[in-house]
């Protein structure tokens, strides 16, 4: 079996409260709580409405709105798992100063890159020849060459796990040696505890190693023999 390795790209965790009045003096209080532990360097309103936006250069955010916690890391250079315990230490400072009683809604967002077999040179090709499974001439209609094609993969929720799945499979642009990896999941079931959302968390990087990593497996499998 290939080893599938992923390169990570950037991790977004979204939580969904029921509506909230943020104070400004208190989204201030949590900016100060957190800056120097959280490496944010930035603080500024969000304008027409309560909230705030914290900030460490382009590549860190975290938004306190009035209905949801968004902490998003681009260009990472974390794994998912340190992105996950900074991120539910930061939730934890939060909700020392705002009161925060339930999460409706989690969602964890994985992009990352992962380079193909040494034989392999081409994503668009290996997603064309697996994924498509159609001739390279039916593209011909367009009468250029194929740039890139991209698939997302829904997985809705069933009766015994109330979540959604999305993966999306496209080209890394900017090396076609690689593919480009997203996984979007979203968890409807109401948490509470830090404990539950590290469950969660946890469930979502299983996903991307194993259950992601074993479908890769199968589309490079017969090309590397």
């Amino acid at each position: 079996m290939i080893e599938v390795s992923f390169i990570p790209s950037a991790f977004i965790m979204e939580l969904i409260h029921p509506p909230l009045n943020h104070p400004d003096r208190i989204l201030k209080e949590v900016f100060l709580e957190v800056s120097e532990p959280h490496r944010y360097s930035s603080f500024q309103l969000v304008g027409g409405r309560p909230g705030a936006v914290l900030a460490s250069g382009d590549r860190r955010h975290c938004e306190i709105l009035t209905d949801r916690l968004i902490i998003r890391e681009e260009r990472t250079e974390s794994t998912f798992r340190d992105f996950a315990q900074d991120s539910l230490n930061l939730v934890d400072a939060v909700r020392r100063r705002v009161p925060i009683p339930i999460f409706l809604t989690t969602a964890f967002t994985i992009r990352s890159l992962v380079p193909l077999p040494p034989n392999q040179t081409d994503s668009v090709r290996l997603l064309v020849e697996k994924c498509w499974k159609m001739p390279s001439e039916s593209f011909s209609s367009f009468n250029r060459p194929l740039g890139g094609i991209g698939f997302r993969f829904v997985f809705p929720p069933v009766q015994e796990d109330r979540s959604e799945v999305q993966v999306r499979l496209e080209p890394s642009f900017g090396d076609r040696r690689m593919l480009f990896v997203e996984i979007h999941y979203r968890f409807f079931n109401p948490v509470q505890t830090r404990e539950e959302l590290e469950k969660v968390a946890e469930t979502v990087y299983d996903f991307q190693s194993r259950q992601v990593a074993d479908f890769l497996n199968q589309m490079v499998r017969e090309e590397s023999l």
